[in-house]
């Protein structure tokens, strides 16, 4: 059928559909008009998708001199995260993403718990609907990879057989007090592995860049010398000349 049930009572036998189509919307056009609502918010609550509020806690360095650690967590974010609210964590990330600076190496577990409280808090009020956390991943002393992982809502694994085990008080009670206990930890050990990667990117990249400071160093005493030894040459030529003159 081409209406729905709700204007069942506009079929008529005989009747093309598409007057019929037209006669119902203006008669519901009517009826939201006589009633005090408007054609707006009766086409928004049908059509507006669910809006789904991210949260996204971003761990950059304290320092720069770090080669491209800090520009590869802001690159992920503006590329991919432009739309998220952030929790900035990192003296970097606080200046460009907020005002309040916190340090990533001075980060404690009391903080994450502080932190994590309120993230647990906000959420079963309603106040956004995922959480995540960009950090940076330990790959090797050449390596580190900026990584998003999800921290809420929890994923419910597959169904499996519990018989045996007993919660007390009962086990929303025990996944309540256990989530900010969760959250908290994961934050302090995403916060640790990104300073450990921020250490290792600077070491690399002062060692990279001593390297190239002793290449010019190399570089310019050897046109140095040449240049002093053109010189005495020029001077032991012009020498030579004069007296044979």
């Amino acid at each position: 059928s081409v209406f729905p049930p709700e204007i069942f009572f506009l079929r008529i036998p005989g009747t093309d559909a598409k007057l019929l189509l037209i006669v119902s919307f203006i008669l519901l056009f009517f009826l939201f008009t006589v009633l005090g609502g408007s054609i707006q918010d009766f086409l928004s609550s049908f059509l507006d998708t669910l809006q789904v509020i991210r949260r996204l806690i971003v761990i950059a360095g304290d320092r720069g001199l770090a080669g491209g650690y800090n520009a590869n967590i802001f690159r992920t974010v503006r590329d991919y995260y432009s739309d998220v609210d952030i929790i900035p964590i990192g003296k970097r990330s606080c200046e460009r993403y907020g005002d309040e600076r916190i340090s990533a190496e001075a980060f404690t577990h009391a903080d994450s718990m502080e932190l994590a409280s309120k993230l647990c808090r906000d959420f079963v009020n309603g106040e956004y609907d995922r959480l995540g956390i960009l950090w940076t991943k330990y790959v090797s002393m050449m390596t580190q990879l900026p990584i998003v992982t999800w921290l809420l809502p929890i994923e419910r694994a597959n169904e499996q057989n519990s018989q045996g085990v007993i919660f007390e008080p009962d086990d929303v009670t025990v996944l309540n007090a256990a989530v900010p206990e969760y959250i908290a930890g994961t934050i302090t050990a995403k916060v640790r592995e990104s300073f450990a990667c921020e250490v290792a990117a600077r070491r690399m990249a002062m060692d990279s860049a001593g390297k190239n400071a002793q290449k010019m160093i190399n570089d310019l005493t050897l046109q140095y010398n040449r240049a002093r030894q053109s010189a005495i040459t020029q001077e032991i030529t012009e020498i030579v000349a004069g007296s044979g003159q």
